[in-house]
């Protein structure tokens, strides 16, 4: 099972990402809530680690997941988008 990851990991990620949603480019310090997401998936054997995160806001995360073709509802991210958004 991939681990979680820690505060220090989460500050470092805000810290990389400039305070910013690392999809939507909103202000974090702005934002309802905030989540940090594994790129590969931690079901898919994705780490908890730095370079396998980035921090979304509340509602780009909920778009991630909520990702469905049958419904037509939330927004797909392939693992390539992801790995783009931690750069």
């Amino acid at each position: 099972m991939a681990q979680e990851f820690n505060e220090s990991q989460k500050q470092f990620v805000i810290y990389r990402q400039n305070a910013k949603c690392g999809n939507c480019g909103e202000n974090l310090a702005e934002v309802m809530k905030i989540e940090l997401h594994h790129v590969l998936n931690k079901k898919d054997g994705g780490a908890g680690i730095v370079e396998n995160a980035v921090m979304l806001c509340g509602e780009c995360h909920l778009h991630i997941h909520n990702y469905d073709t049958n419904y037509g509802s939330g927004v797909e991210y392939t693992l390539q988008t992801l790995n783009n958004l931690v750069k």
